[in-house]
């Protein structure tokens, strides 16, 4: 039975296009969101007040702003979008600037969906469309390392590059996640940039044998991922509906979450998670639930939480205001903060939601 749709504690309005990143700082003071009007914007995340002048006009990002991360004092953001840049911005809601300019700007070959600080907030990880996984010196402001994440060569050429939809740090800093296009997700050793081991999507079958176990892998792009607070487990989530937990160490498959709302779409294939694409995935700071986040059909979006220890749904619903795009838990896990996109056909204007976490 569904559960009931999530009440928003109040809704973030401003944005002209779909919201496709919004998170929290760090203190739990502020709410950042980042949309395809090519704008960022900064709100009190008690009240939903916005804050300041939008991160944008000539100094800010010239296309879609697509992903979001603070530093962890959280006075420092950084945005990355379709004007293939990375731009830094020093905050100071108390005294915001007249004319908002970005501290450093990353320039980069193509698209960047995503970016990551590491614990001290000296290194920031980006992916990019080209296929590059990149580790940029905060204080230098350059590539301390290039890695070509998604990128297949044969008989020594690059083929086409596959796009770097995610990045993540592990906890203990050792290593980088990247998860793509190709349905993969890849391990590197941040010290080397070496790849230590690759979690390889599943084959594509157009006719499933039915008596062959299903593959553990995804079957289509892997649009985000997220570790618990310890690094024991990775979860990721798939254009597939489906939401997989990984075991960090080896490499395997923990389990499958199985939503008894919906139903495999023939035999030897995977049961879905969600009723759409999961584009969202977050951890409860004790690693006990599984936050996941993403669309569903008519212009709608779907929000589950689960158990971690057996899989299985504690709540899931749909909501009403757009696909779900992002979504980030707040430090002291008591509130959910939701991009997303247009709610019908013709009309742009979107909104982020704060919802608290459902029970």
């Amino acid at each position: 039975m569904p559960s009931d749709p999530p009440k928003p504690l109040f809704t973030l309005k401003g944005h002209d296009d779909p919201v496709y990143a919004a998170v929290f700082d760090p203190q739990n003071k502020l709410i950042a969101t980042a949309s395809f009007d090519k704008s960022v914007r900064l709100w009190d995340a008690a009240s939903g007040k916005d804050l300041q002048k939008p991160l944008t006009g000539k100094n800010g990002h010239q296309g879609q702003v697509l992903c979001l991360a603070f530093a962890p004092d959280g006075n420092v953001l950084a945005s990355g979008g379709a004007d293939n840049s990375v731009k830094v911005w020093e905050l100071n809601p108390a005294k915001p600037p007249a004319e908002p300019t970005p501290v450093k700007n990353f320039s980069h070959p193509n698209l960047v969906s995503s970016v990551a600080f590491n614990k001290d907030g000296t290194l920031l990880a980006s992916g990019c469309n080209d296929g590059f996984l990149r580790v940029w010196d905060m204080k230098t402001g350059q590539p301390a390392k290039q890695i070509k994440a998604h990128v297949s060569s044969a008989n020594g050429k690059d083929n086409q590059p596959d796009p770097v939809y995610a990045v993540a740090w592990s906890p203990d800093q050792k290593h980088l996640v990247t998860a793509s296009y190709d349905r993969t997700v890849k391990v590197w050793d941040a010290a080397s940039g070496n790849m230590v081991r690759e979690i390889k999507g599943a084959k594509d079958v157009i006719v499933p044998d039915p008596k062959a176990p299903v593959e553990p892998g995804h079957r289509d792009q892997v649009f985000c991922l997220a570790f618990d607070s310890i690094g024991k487990f990775l979860a990721t989530g798939s254009s597939d509906r489906t939401v997989k937990l990984w075991d960090f160490a080896a490499g395997t498959l923990v389990r499958d979450f199985p939503n008894p709302a919906f139903k495999p779409s023939g035999p030897g294939q995977q049961h879905p998670s969600h009723p759409g694409f999961v584009h969202a995935v977050r951890f409860t700071a004790d690693g006990a639930k599984l936050v996941t986040a993403g669309a569903a059909p008519a212009y709608k979006g779907y929000l589950a939480v689960w158990n971690v220890a057996d899989g299985k749904l504690l709540y899931g619903s749909e909501t009403a205001h757009g696909p779900v795009y992002s979504a980030d838990l707040s430090k002291d896990g008591a509130k959910l903060v939701l991009g997303c996109g247009q709610r019908t056909r013709g009309v742009t204007e979107s909104d982020a939601l704060v919802v608290a976490m459902p029970k």
